[in-house]
């Protein structure tokens, strides 16, 4: 593997200087995040599979918790499987 050269190093740290991120920016992606984080794991380890089990173990809105169902099926490999009541029913597996 080589080395970078040291202008790139430089290059970098100009760049960062020079462009800053709003910090609110940074705290929404921060709890969008932990929260994506959050739902994808009560669906595998908690065997919850519908939006209001998966309220009912987190402290977030349902809508909320349903924004985050649908960005794991779409990037996360969240497929829906089946219906419960009114409900749909979601798993991991394939897209």
């Amino acid at each position: 593997m080589s080395k970078k050269p040291k202008y790139y190093k430089e290059a970098l740290d100009r760049l960062k200087q020079e462009r800053t991120v709003d910090p609110d920016l940074l705290e929404r992606n921060k709890y969008r995040s932990r929260k994506i984080r959050a739902v994808s794991k009560v669906i595998k380890d908690m065997d919850k599979h519908t939006v209001p089990e998966i309220t009912e173990e987190l402290d977030y809105p349902a809508s909320e918790i349903f924004l985050a169902v649908m960005h794991l099926m779409k990037y996360g490999g969240l497929k829906l499987i089946s219906k419960r009541g009114d409900y749909p029913q979601y798993a991991f597996g394939g897209h």
